[in-house]
């Protein structure tokens, strides 16, 4: 598999992975193909150029403050 890779866009400390293909088709000079595995999903990764690999985007952590009063559990 093929992961096609926006150099114009930019995600975390490297660049979107636009779409996966069995493939590789001239796509112009502002994007390029790299081999990838075929598990990787393009909205869930991006290419990292430092070392070449394809790494997960990182899931921010989100706390949620509890209302005055409340615990802050939900039942």
């Amino acid at each position: 598999m093929y992961a096609l890779i926006s150099e114009q866009e930019l995600v975390e400390t490297g660049y979107r992975v636009v779409e996966i293909r069995s493939e590789p088709f001239d796509m112009g000079d502002k994007f390029k193909w790299i081999e990838c595995a075929d598990t990787v999903k393009p909205n869930e990764v991006y290419y990292d150029p430092a070392d070449e690999t394809i790494k997960p985007i990182p899931i921010p952590e989100i706390y949620v403050k509890p209302p005055k009063g409340g615990t802050g559990v939900i039942a």
